[in-house]
């Protein structure tokens, strides 16, 4: 009943108590303009509370997802709730670059901070189309510095290059120094190969090449336990060794395997290890694909 219509019929009502033959209690009458009202409350708050149930109903499906699944429906929820665009991680990654992204992709978040090691395994594939100086344009402008810059010897500068370029597609990583630029309280200690910035960390980044030669042969399991064990120890005395200027919360191995055999030996001697040796470093295996010579020196 809308409200001028209630207090029109309760004026009238109070108004013409006495124009019956039989007078009205004064008590019966106050019960029940005292029940009208209980009931026309009522009345005007069942919608409000079916609209507040509606509401609930609506909101329960994302609120109650598993985390994994939010990311499907964060377009559905109301506009209020969505966080800076800044604030959010780009949601078309992997970013485009040389090379075929899959597998383990922006998964790097809780993992940069906790004091415990985590495994990941993803892969690149280069196809038909070899890298070599004309592609430059189509590295990161990271990638490009690490070229650029150089490293401490060896034929390992485009694992390194790669390595980043991983980490920079997958999950947006900056590059904050090469090898050659990174400070150590003793400069003849172990050091690491990248410094970069990650969700505002630093990490320190070490490569190796999960390899066997001749290329095509099966990658013992011994091999990769001694590989594994060897990074590990250097891992571990270049975070003791790396300066106050550039250290990092933790390391990220980053192990650019030939097949996925090879990945998998590299997972089976990461299950054997000892939790003193690991500490919290994080494992990337990033498995290699199509024409991906130059990674390995074969070029």
């Amino acid at each position: 009943m809308p409200r001028h219509t209630t207090t029109l019929f309760l004026t009238l009502l109070l108004t013409c108590t006495g124009c019956s033959g039989s007078e009205q209690p004064a008590e019966d009458i106050s019960d029940m303009t005292a029940d009208m009202t209980a009931d026309m409350t009522a009345d005007m708050r069942q919608p409000a509370r079916d609209d507040m149930a509606a509401q609930e109903d609506m909101r329960a499906p994302l609120d109650m997802r598993p985390m994994e699944d939010m990311r499907a429906v964060v377009d559905m929820r109301p506009q209020e709730d969505m966080r800076p665009l800044e604030d959010m991680r780009t949601s078309d990654l992997p970013l485009p670059g040389f090379g075929v992204l899959s597998g383990e992709c922006d998964v790097l978040d809780t993992e940069l901070t906790q004091a415990q090691s985590s495994f990941f395994v993803n892969a690149l594939d280069f196809a038909m189309d070899p890298y070599d100086a004309s592609d430059f344009a189509r590295l990161s402008a990271g990638g490009q510095q690490i070229i650029t810059d150089g490293n401490a010897g060896g034929n390992s500068l485009y694992s390194e290059v790669f390595a980043y370029e991983v980490l920079y597609r997958c999950e947006e990583a900056v590059l904050l120094k090469t090898e050659t630029q990174i400070i150590y309280t003793n400069p003849m200690g172990k050091i690491t190969d990248l410094l970069v910035e990650l969700d505002g960390h630093k990490i320190g980044v070490s490569v190796v090449r999960a390899i066997a030669f001749p290329f095509d042969e099966p990658y013992p399991l011994e091999r990769a336990q001694e590989s594994l064990e060897k990074k590990l120890l250097g891992i571990n005395a270049s975070s003791q060794n790396v300066s106050a200027e550039d250290r990092w919360t933790k390391q990220i191995l980053s192990v650019i395997a030939y097949s996925p055999q090879h990945a998998e030996q590299f997972r089976t001697a990461y299950e054997g290890i000892s939790a003193e040796l690991v500490q919290d470093t994080i494992l990337l295996v990033t498995v290699t694909n199509g024409e991906d010579g130059i990674i390995y020196g074969n070029n």
